[in-house]
């Protein structure tokens, strides 16, 4: 059984295009940290809340960062536009919400922007 036997053309063609932007925005991310001195694990195609797992050595701990990658051809970018995925990270967000050395980020980029808009998570 081959794919276009469970969906059409049409919409494996945009499934793969969608996976090629969110592959390209979730390299940019892990490029941006690794200049930083991040070490950055990319989560390919997990449909799961974190795109990005980071770690960074810091003194007497290690710092972590679970980033979801979001990429949006609006203009502005407002919380409202984002509820969904904000609301699973802040379900997330409560697993670890004891844990200070851990920061759960929402990364949108906006067609145009080289930079991100970076929002924190809090549960």
């Amino acid at each position: 059984m081959f794919i276009y036997d469970l969906i059409s053309k049409k919409d494996y063609i945009l499934m793969a295009s969608n996976y090629r932007i969110g592959y390209y925005y979730e390299r940019k991310v892990k490029n941006i940290l690794e200049k930083e001195d991040w070490d950055v694990w990319r989560s390919p195609a997990s449909h799961s809340p974190i795109d990005i797992i980071a770690i960074k050595p810091q003194k007497g701990y290690v710092k972590i960062k679970l980033i979801q990658v979001k990429r949006t051809s609006r203009e502005d970018i407002k919380a409202e536009y984002f509820k969904y995925d904000i609301d699973n990270l802040k379900e997330f967000a409560k697993k670890y919400k004891d844990c200070e050395n851990i920061e759960i980020e929402l990364w949108i980029f906006k067609k145009q922007d080289r930079n991100p808009y970076i929002m924190k998570i809090s549960s």
